[in-house]
Parts: structure tokens; C-alpha cells; sequence
């Protein structure tokens, strides 16, 4: 009925978070949102089939974006030593 990595996408949206901001409780280094309110979210929920074609096109591009961090860091990295071999 639900496809687990799809919620967690889906709580993790940006206008699901900002609803959470704005409904949550505050207390000292804590923040809370009562079981009432999240009961109260309106979570969209397409036919498992489409929740998994979602979860696989967002993995996707996750995956390319890690290999695109990847060489960003490693020119990162590149460019340091560039840099420290003239430094010295």
C-alpha cells in the first residue's frame, strides 16, 4: 500500500517540512509534533506502482548527484594540491 522510501521522500519534501516548522511544538533544544498533527497531514498517496516508478527516478538522480559530488571533491582535492605544492 505504501512504499516506505516514498514517504520517507515524501516527509522529507520542502513543503511538508515547512508545515512541520509551523506546526510543531518548541521546548528547550527540542521540537515535537504531536501525533494529532501529523495525523492531520495530508500525505498524497499515488498507486504503489507509481510510488515505486518515484522512488526509482528520485534514487536515479540521487545516484547521478552523488557521482557528480564525487568529482566535484575530487577536483576539490586537486586543486588543494595544486595550491600546496606552491605554497611550500
Amino acid at each position: 500500500m505504501l512504499n516506505p522510501k516514498f514517504l520517507t521522500y515524501i516527509l522529507n519534501s520542502k513543503p511538508i517540512r515547512e508545515h512541520g516548522f509551523s506546526v510543531m511544538s518548541k521546548s528547550i533544544n527540542q521540537a515535537n509534533i504531536s501525533a494529532g498533527l501529523l495525523k492531520q497531514y495530508e500525505i498524497p498517496v499515488p498507486s504503489l506502482e507509481q510510488q515505486d516508478a518515484i522512488v526509482a527516478q528520485i534514487d536515479g538522480y540521487e545516484a547521478e548527484m552523488d557521482k557528480a559530488q564525487a568529482v566535484i571533491d575530487n577536483y576539490i582535492e586537486r586543486k588543494n594540491e595544486i595550491l600546496n605544492r606552491y605554497l611550500k
